[in-house]
Formats: structure tokens, C-alpha cells, sequence
């Protein structure tokens, strides 16, 4: 399979959402991860809140938001879970 490439992230998601079947992409289950290889922080979309929430290994340092997109649609990198102001 080729990796898909587009110049924005609101692009990729664009793109990505009508390939995950009949969910809507405010229920899609979405994860942000800055490092696969080692996930110490990560953040997850809304759809994993109760999930979290009933996981004692876990802790949930922020509650969801809306992807926070500048104006070129792209998602600011991540470096930890701090609120970000766009």
C-alpha cells in the first residue's frame, strides 16, 4: 500500500474520514502521537474518553478539544499535551 501525501494535515484527515466505513468523523477513534516508539503522552479523540476514564494505568491530563489547526490546516507539533493556542 502507498502511503497517502497531501500538503496539509486537514488534507490527510479530508481524505482519511471517508475510508474508516459508516462513522461519522465526530465519532471516529483518533489518536495524536508523537512518537509510536515510545508513547509516554498521547492524545485521543473524544470517542476514547470513557475508555480512559475506567483505566487506572492511565491519566487523562487534558479533556478532549477540537483539532487545533492554524490557518494553513496543519496541526502544530506535538512536544506534550499543553494546552496549544492557535
Amino acid at each position: 500500500m502507498i502511503p497517502i501525501h497531501y500538503e496539509t494535515d486537514r488534507e490527510v484527515l479530508d481524505a482519511a474520514f471517508p475510508l474508516i466505513g459508516l462513522t461519522p468523523p465526530a465519532q471516529a477513534r483518533l489518536m495524536w502521537i508523537r512518537n509510536t516508539l515510545d508513547v509516554a503522552e498521547l492524545e485521543c479523540s473524544a470517542m476514547y474518553l470513557d475508555e480512559a476514564r475506567e483505566r487506572d494505568d492511565l491519566e487523562i491530563v487534558i479533556e478532549p478539544r477540537p483539532l487545533p489547526f492554524d490557518r494553513r490546516g496543519m496541526l502544530p507539533e506535538v512536544k506534550s499535551l499543553e494546552p496549544v493556542t492557535v
